[in-house]
């Protein structure tokens, strides 16, 4: 075993001595020694450069981040959603375990002038210096974003008509309740980007079958006469008088026994017609008492049947059903001699013609101390059912207009030069009627003969026909248009909750007036033209309706009362609905078109309808929205605001 243990000893003495005697030797056990080193420097550069590389990664998910936060942010609160959409966006763009990272993480928060700002994190594990003993290391990056915008001019056009007043399915608000959310949602939203020395101003175009302008306009731009499908008299039959000797009063009914049930159902319409009734009701009577010449009857009434009766009020038809069951009631009537007043007179009976009748207007034009009409009362005499005279109210409560000439024809691929109504930058001429506009009086508009029947152009007759002014829906004025200037926001507030849905749906007549109220070139040039602070402006029309073109024969409108004024349909007879739809559809589309070629962005929203091709060809490309309820309509808005206002990372 020594020799063994000797040998070995002395034959490893002898390798070593060997060994270093051998240079080939040396050099592979310097390279050896040398390699540790050499790893240790490669690996710090790769891993150098693959930390450089994730926090390069990193750096750009939390702008995404960022930019997230502050496009989906309402006004300048970071609530939850806009939290989980900034969150969304840095993990789609940096994973936690991407490039083998590990607690990764992003906290997004504000400051206080309504920026996001954004942290992120992550810990990054060493490969090839971990060999040397490298340890993970943390990455740590910052972000911000804001909005910024340039000087902005913003025309709303909404339509404001009947059917706002309905509620989406899955809302809880109505239409008109949503629109105003959104609305004030988009404010914050750009009230919140903007710099002190931009300039953002607001205007408004709510419409039906016309629009709210009047006040807005200059006395010289209204005409002096119009005609209104009206009445003049045509005679009428002398009153009488009659004389009674006694007097009646009436206790108030008792029912006694039986029973009777109500119930009513109410719609909208152009008529209320009544159902038949089908009733008895037979009254008897005798004397129960007498003083003197004082004689007291008991009367007593039985009712079977149904019995129908309706009303009329606001646009609303309320029919009332009652069911009787031998329902018995009593009452006594007293009579007394009559001792005074006992001659009662009765009034003429007036006949009527109905057509067109030419009125005075100049009397509305009274000027306010910008320059711009007031409106005012004008009475009209021997007008009303009993020869008196009429007052008419025309002020910026109800200050809708009748529009200047139109052309007739079905299509439009370009705009006529006559027609004036559909030029957006035509400054009216005073001394040519046919350019200016007119004053909307459903108080001076009649009925033929009904509501559905307008085959009557010049009809004499000594009924009273319902005035237009009876029809909520067939003579709506919206609440007043506005023309671009800044607003507080609880100014707006104001505004947006004065919106009453009413009317039927006519998008051209909206559409117009919202695109010159905006122009640079037309009848508000002054104003319109440049900022004061010398920077461009971006001019923007945002259309919102609830609906397709829905127009009725039977309405007053911005193109007087079309069942017989037939302004820009054929003169022979009475226009379809549907030929009228598909003239607003196209004249709307000519607009829109012509809106654009001036340099306007037009954004179109369709609320709670389908985006039709009409509603997606209005508007510029990418900009055409459909919002099925109001959540989807606020998304839609911020959506528009926040590309109006430049998103981007400032940090």
């Amino acid at each position: 075993m020594l020799q063994f243990l000797f040998g070995r000893k002395a034959r490893t003495a002898g390798f070593l001595s060997r060994l270093g005697r051998n240079q080939a030797a040396n050099t592979l056990a310097i390279m050896a020694f040398a390699l540790i080193p050499l790893i240790a420097v490669a690996g710090s550069a790769m891993d150098m450069a693959r930390l450089y590389y994730v926090k390069s990664r990193l750096q750009q998910a939390c702008d995404a981040g960022a930019l997230a936060g502050r496009k989906f942010m309402t006004g300048q609160t970071l609530d939850s959603d806009s939290t989980a959409r900034a969150n969304e966006f840095f993990n789609n763009n940096f994973r936690d375990g991407m490039f083998g990272a590990k607690t990764t993480s992003f906290t997004p928060s504000t400051l206080s002038d309504g920026q996001v700002r954004g942290v992120a994190a992550t810990t990054v594990p060493m490969t090839l210096s971990a060999v040397v003993g490298a340890r993970p290391i943390t990455l740590n990056v910052s972000c911000q974003a804001k909005l910024e915008i340039p000087n902005l001019d913003i025309m709303f056009v909404l339509d404001t008509t009947g059917s706002m007043g309905d509620t989406n399915p899955g809302d809880t608000v109505s239409k008109i309740a949503g629109l105003r959310t959104a609305v004030l949602s988009f404010y914050d939203t750009i009230e919140a980007a903007k710099r002190l020395t931009t300039r953002v101003r607001y205007g408004f175009v709510p419409y039906s079958s016309t629009v709210n302008v009047g006040t807005l306009l200059k006395p010289e731009w209204l005409a002096d006469r119009w005609t209104y499908q009206s009445r003049v008299q045509n005679g009428s039959t002398p009153g009488g008088s009659t004389t009674r000797t006694t007097d009646n009063t009436y206790s108030n009914w008792q029912n006694t026994s039986g029973s009777v049930s109500t119930s009513t159902s109410s719609t909208r319409g152009e008529s209320c017609p009544t159902p038949a009734s089908n009733y008895t009701s037979p009254t008897v009577e005798k004397l129960v008492s007498q003083s003197g010449t004082t004689k007291v009857y008991e009367q007593t009434q039985t009712i079977n049947g149904t019995q129908y009766s309706s009303s009329f009020s606001g646009g609303l038809c309320t029919i009332t059903k009652r069911i009787w069951n031998n329902y018995v009631q009593t009452r006594n009537r007293t009579e007394k001699p009559c001792t005074s007043n006992c001659t009662t007179t009765s009034n003429p009976t007036y006949s009527w013609i109905y057509k067109p009748v030419e009125f005075p207007v100049d009397g509305f034009k009274a000027v306010g101390s910008d320059g711009a009409v007031v409106g005012g009362v004008v009475t009209y005499p021997m007008f009303s059912d009993t020869q008196g005279n009429v007052a008419v109210t025309w002020n910026a409560s109800n200050a809708c207009i009748e529009e200047r000439q139109t052309v007739r024809q079905m299509t439009y691929p370009s705009i006529p030069d006559d027609a004036y109504d559909m030029n957006i930058d035509m400054v009216p001429d005073p001394a040519r009627p046919e350019t200016q506009w007119k004053p909307f009086l459903p108080r001076l508009v009649y009925t033929r003969k009904g509501m559905n029947n307008w085959y009557y152009p010049d009809w004499p007759s000594t009924s009273n026909t319902q005035g237009l002014w009876n029809y909520y829906d067939n003579a709506a004025c919206p609440t007043a248009a506005k023309r671009l200037n800044p607003i507080t926001r609880s100014a707006l507030n104001t505004y947006l909750n004065s919106l009453q849905p009413r009317g039927y749906t006519y998008h051209d007549i909206g559409f117009v007036w919202g695109a010159r109220l905006l122009s640079k070139t037309g009848i508000f040039a002054g104003d319109n033209t440049s900022a004061p602070n010398g920077g461009d402006i971006d001019r923007h029309i945002i259309f919102m309706t609830d609906g397709g073109t829905d127009t009725r024969n039977g309405v007053y409108e911005a193109y007087g009362l079309s069942a017989l004024d037939r302004r820009r349909t054929s003169t022979g007879s009475v226009p379809s609905d549907g030929d009228q739809n598909t003239i607003v559809a196209n004249r709307l589309g000519a607009l829109c078109t012509e809106a654009k070629r001036k340099g306007m962005t037009v954004w179109v929203i369709a609320y709670g309808t389908s985006l039709s091709t009409m509603l997606s060809n209005c508007a510029n490309d990418g900009k055409a929205f459909q919002a099925n309820d109001s959540g989807a309509l606020n998304d839609s808005f911020r959506n528009i605001a926040t590309q109006i206002a430049r998103l981007r990372v400032s940090k």
